[in-house]
């Protein structure tokens, strides 16, 4: 620690994590910072911390370690912290007739014993076909046992390949993702016995007779 000056006897200090009030939660939920020696004993001392992340949703700040001695001094060191976008939680297919609308449903609730809202979207790159409801509400805590209800629909508007999406649930504090798949049934021509009748009409064999006569070599008309 730059600047600690004289030590006499070991002293103790204490720290803490000062970071922006819009992720002051996000970061104590998923930065633990565990200093691995509690006292000071020489002016040239390191004092070794561990940190541990566990994220919970993307996000990316920097928060400020503080060390105080009691006796007087306190020092300021910077964390950058970023999460990147994770895994996707997990896949929905969806099948649905040309033209009509087919969903899924399934039951989300919050991570940690309180309620919290939440947004529900589709990223900018989702197919138009698929929508979600509802967008946005209360996320029940984590031992409600109906949870929130989300539907995922689907609405297929041309035949060709299954088309994609995805799906974003977000908190404050928390977020879920999934891949949409989208398709419709094969298209299966209708099946029939063709039938090609040889049969004519009396009329027009003759008419034919007539034609091909006229035609044959030799003949002259009078």
């Amino acid at each position: 620690l730059v600047g600690l000056g004289v030590i006499n006897a070991a002293e103790p200090f204490v720290h803490e994590v000062v970071a922006d009030p819009a992720v002051q939660s996000l970061v104590a939920r998923s930065l633990v910072v565990t200093p691995l020696e509690t006292r000071i004993v020489r002016t040239d001392q390191s004092i070794p911390f561990q940190l541990e992340f566990h994220p919970l949703r993307p996000f990316t700040t920097t928060v400020s370690l503080v060390i105080s001695r009691r006796s007087g001094g306190r020092w300021r060191f910077q964390i950058h912290l970023a999460a990147d976008e994770p895994h996707v939680d997990d896949v929905i297919s969806i099948q649905a007739p040309m033209s009509q609308t087919s969903s899924v449903s399934f039951s989300l609730v919050n991570q940690f014993p309180t309620a919290a809202d939440f947004k529900a979207y589709l990223t900018v790159d989702s197919a138009y076909q698929f929508s979600v409801f509802p967008e946005s509400g209360s996320l029940p805590p984590c031992d409600d046992p109906e949870g929130m209800q989300f539907f995922v629909s689907f609405t297929p508007t041309e035949y060709g390949k299954s088309v994609t999406g995805k799906l974003v649930i977000v908190t404050e504090e928390m977020q879920w993702s999934f891949q949409l798949r989208g398709t419709h049934p094969e298209y299966s021509a209708p099946e029939g016995n063709a039938k090609v009748s040889s049969r004519q009409d009396k009329e027009v064999l003759r008419a034919l007779a007539e034609a091909q006569a006229k035609r044959r070599p030799g003949q002259r008309r009078k």
